[in-house]
């Protein structure tokens, strides 16, 4: 799916604010888009003279630690931020999951 948001990190914040009038806290509903995402992914385009170009600008992983949401960044285009971290336990065990059942598919 796709969300226009500022940077894959404001992903969990734009989907906040597409349920307005919802009958649950802004903190359960947060809780509930960080335990259903894994993985947000920020995607930019720039114009040059060869025309439009798009890019992975930023990834992020999204879970759930201790009761509260939070977020790794994975990979990052900006040179003053470290580019990679490795990929967090619980998305690599989804993984691993996927593959079993679907072991025509090479995952990971």
């Amino acid at each position: 799916s796709t969300i226009h948001a500022s940077s894959a990190r404001a992903i969990p914040q734009r989907i906040l604010h597409m349920f307005p009038g919802v009958e649950l806290s802004n903190d359960v509903l947060l809780m509930m888009i960080y335990d259903t995402l894994d993985i947000g992914i920020h995607v930019e385009a720039s114009i040059t003279k060869q025309g439009i170009r798009r890019y992975i600008r930023e990834v992020v992983c999204y879970s759930t630690d201790e009761g509260k949401p939070s977020m790794i960044s994975v990979y990052k285009i900006d040179e003053s931020e470290e580019p990679f971290t490795q990929w967090p336990g619980k998305l690599m065990e989804k993984a691993r999951l996927y593959k079993y059942r679907t072991s025509d598919q090479d995952l990971c």
